[in-house]
Order: structure tokens, then sequence, then C-alpha cells
């Protein structure tokens, strides 16, 4: 080989090898991990948490609880309304991969049995 091809082939290896290592650090888990916590630190740095749940009612009463959250989601900032559907969203997102992920290895693990 001349050197210009070991250059070239050196300088196409490089290239595959971050793409590799960009694909195993950036995983989807980690882009909804990073965004999670940008959407708690955001809603944390927007609202009194502390001061929200000091305000609750009764643990067990939970009609007054409902009514408590949805009044007092109604009434925050359109801000602090898309951080708390984000967040929310991205738990349920987050749950029902994992639920889908045990469902399909505990049906691998049903199949195998027979």
């Amino acid at each position: 080989m001349t050197k210009l091809e070991i250059k070239l082939k050196n300088k196409i290896m490089r290239r595959v090898y971050a793409v590799w290592l960009l694909k195993k650090i950036i995983s989807l888990a980690f882009l909804r991990f990073i965004v999670l916590c940008g959407f708690a630190f955001e809603f944390a740095r927007e609202v009194s948490v502390i001061s929200v749940f000091g305000n609750l009612p009764a643990v067990t009463d939970f009609g007054a609880n409902f009514n408590y959250f949805a009044f007092a989601f109604s009434h925050t900032e359109l801000s602090v309304q898309i951080y708390l559907v984000g967040i929310i969203t991205l738990v349920f997102w987050y749950a029902l991969h994992e639920t889908a992920k045990i469902a399909t290895q505990y049906n691998l693990i049903l199949s195998n049995r027979n």
C-alpha cells in the first residue's frame, strides 16, 4: 500500500469508528433520559414543588387531590404545562417500552417450555 492509500484508509476507518462510538453512546434511552432531565430541571425551576406538596389536601382524599391537581394544572403558565406533559409522556413511553420488553421476554420463556 502506498502512503496515500494508508492515509485514505485511516481517514475512512476513523469516521467508521466515530459513527460506531456515537451509536453506542447516544442511544434512544440516553436521549430520552437527557430530555426528561431537561423537562424536570425546567419544571423545578418554574414551580415550587415543596409548596405544591405542602398545600395538598389529605392524602386519602382522592377526590380533593384530583381537584387540587386539576385546578393547579389549569392555572399554571403554558411552559409549565408543556414541561409537565413532556415529563408524563416520557415516563409513560419508558414504562410502555419496558413493559413490552418484559412481555416479549416472558412470551419467549413460555414458548421455550413447550
